[in-house]
């Protein structure tokens, strides 16, 4: 086939993944809200990563694998699929004529519609973003595609789409990975069993995580180093960094608050759906937290604009201590919540 367009029903929302979970649910035949898919998904975590010549430090405050945690705790089958030398349009094209959306890795430096809205900064790489592809007409040489904030379908041109699909050079590659989700016939989610496996999941995942990179102990860190970026990066990379952190704290898809705004709102609507009444209490922590986020944000984004940052400047101590120790109480009381359980 030369062309192909899905029906396909897309509600905006906060983060990609989260979004295109939610849509693709509904797709399905499963109605959720974003904040639950994120939170199903074990979505809050957090991410400093950083090594010797990085061009730039990355930090996030999402946890790992979203997709794959929500399919799971719902009894849904995700798998994620590698071209492995193929061409990685093929595969997406055949799904596409079978009716079949398609979920995919891209790189942002690549989507032109992106660099306009986020203002991503020029040349950094990040292909950990995911976009839903729903058609398209090689004619034209164009793909259909949704993303998180956009109301509207969107037209990428098919050569954009490859050079984001196989981008190279970021701290993420997308590799050419999609994506396929399917729902065993009969299955109706239960979600109670799966808010409490998330949960478990999450307070674990901050409290122990795999290494100094993640969780609790990579917020700690980057409380701690946070003031020595222009010593340790130069002024230079030290802006492109600080202007990193803003987007990625809150701009580009993290529902304000480094993803603390949107997992609050989960927790509220979790808490009648489990019986527990200190989720509502943990929401109202997590929504004040996010507040405390979007404060450092303002101060990284005036360091990315190259003016006098209170952070670098040694006067942000006690707002970066404020949510060290409010990360720390979060996550503790959410695992004595899910201890409770057991």
């Amino acid at each position: 086939m030369a062309s192909a367009t899905i029906a396909y029903r897309h509600i905006a929302g906060s983060h990609c993944e989260s979004t295109a979970m939610r849509n693709w649910l509904a797709h399905l035949g499963i109605e959720l809200s974003e904040e639950l898919c994120l939170g199903i998904g074990c979505g809050l975590g957090f991410t400093y990563f950083r090594m010797p010549g990085m061009p730039h430090f990355l930090v996030m405050g999402r946890g790992d694998d979203l997709e794959f945690h929500l399919a799971d705790n719902l009894g849904l089958i995700l798998e994620m699929h590698k071209p492995g030398g193929r061409d990685p349009w093929i595969p997406v094209k055949e799904l596409l004529d079978a009716g079949e959306p398609v979920l995919v890795d891209v790189d942002v430096r690549h989507l032109e519609y992106i660099r306009r809205s986020d203002s991503w900064p020029e040349g950094v790489g990040f292909g950990g973003h995911k976009v839903m592809l729903v058609g398209y007409d090689e004619e034209a040489g164009v793909a259909y595609a949704h993303d998180y904030a956009w109301w509207d379908r969107l037209t990428i041109p098919l050569a954009d789409l490859a050079a984001a699909r196989l981008a190279a050079g970021g701290v993420t590659e997308p590799e050419g990975k999609w994506y396929t989700l399917s729902r065993p016939r009969g299955l109706e989610p239960d979600l109670p069993r799966a808010v409490r496996s998330a949960l478990a999941g999450t307070a674990h995942r901050l409290l122990h995580p795999w290494d100094k990179f993640h969780g609790l102990p990579a917020i700690r860190g980057l409380m701690e180093e946070l003031p020595l970026w222009p010593r340790l990066l130069g002024e230079e990379r030290a802006r492109t960094s600080a202007r990193l952190a803003y987007i990625m704290f809150d701009v580009a898809g993290t529902g304000r608050g480094c993803f603390r705004r949107i997992y609050g709102r989960f927790l509220l609507e979790a808490a009648p759906l489990v019986d527990e009444p200190e989720l509502e209490a943990l929401g109202r922590h997590y929504l004040q937290l996010a507040k405390l986020w979007s404060q450092l944000s303002a101060m990284l984004r005036e360091a990315g604009e190259g003016r006098p940052c209170p952070v670098f400047e040694g006067k942000a101590g006690s707002l970066l201590a404020e949510i060290a120790r409010g990360e720390t109480e979060g996550a503790s009381r959410l695992e004595e919540v899910v201890s409770g359980w057991i």
